[in-house]
């Protein structure tokens, strides 16, 4: 089951409340990763950070389109349809939603690939930082930032996604979604949680039948707070692309 064709005047409705790229598009796909490095020295790593910054820029056009689709899906399914649907509706949004969160975490992990290289950070600098529960780079290279460089730029543009309910709402949803139990969402079907369904009293042992247990999220919210972080990570990517851009303007003219 796929959803139909929404016409012009339907895609027109969507395309306000999909964020604009095309400023982010223009500078990041400026940054050549194969001609940057004839004004730097060999062994300076701040040329690679062209090519973290392209793949973020891929990874947010992607969120970008699967926000767009939760869009028409719930557009084909509860408006434009003969009969809705809104089962369908929920589940087509909790799939696409489920790809920006995943898409999200990612473009994170590549920005902080970009700013350890256009900051010239060595694993040595990291090392502190590196706790058995700090798995991904961005949470690594976000305390590191944070206590060795407060009062730079990009440390400031990578406070807002640290402060952001809605960021981290959407990669602990990612992560719940990779690592446990992916999370339950209302209106599609009975859902369980993985709990010991005997209950133990005084009295002995209880097990009830059927029902299921209530789903964790509504999809409103999902569609809400991923749709805020997609937002905020553009912002901040687009402040730390303009660092980069005046970085590389400053310390490669002292080699060319």
């Amino acid at each position: 089951m796929s959803r139909g064709l929404l016409g012009e005047d339907g895609l027109a409705e969507i395309s306000p409340h999909l964020p604009d790229l095309t400023d982010l598009r223009d500078i990041i796909l400026n940054l050549s990763p194969g001609f940057l490095p004839i004004k730097f020295p060999p062994e300076s790593s701040i040329p690679i950070a062209a090519a973290c910054l392209h793949d973020a820029l891929r990874s947010v056009e992607d969120a970008t389109y699967a926000f767009h689709e939760i869009l028409a899906h719930r557009a084909w399914y509860l408006e434009k349809r003969g009969t809705p649907n809104e089962t369908v509706a929920i589940f087509f949004s909790k799939f696409y939603a489920d790809d920006v969160a995943l898409r999200l975490y990612s473009a994170g992990e590549h920005l902080a690939n970009a700013l350890v290289f256009m900051l010239e950070v060595s694993k040595h600098d990291l090392e502190r930082y590196q706790k058995k529960n700090r798995i991904s780079l961005q949470v690594v290279v976000g305390h590191y930032l944070i206590n060795e460089h407060p009062n730079n730029p990009v440390t400031k543009a990578i406070l807002k996604l640290v402060k952001s309910k809605e960021w981290l709402k959407t990669i602990k949803y990612r992560n719940d979604w990779v690592h446990n139990q992916p999370p339950t969402v209302e209106g599609i079907g009975i859902v369980y949680e993985r709990r010991n369904r005997w209950v133990i009293s005084e009295h002995g042992a209880l097990l009830s039948f059927g029902g299921g247990d209530k789903p964790s999220h509504k999809i409103e919210d999902i569609v809400s707070v991923v749709r805020l972080a997609l937002f905020l990570f553009i912002e901040v990517l687009m402040e730390v692309t303009r660092y980069y851009t005046e970085l590389i303007t400053e310390k490669g003219s002292s080699f060319a």
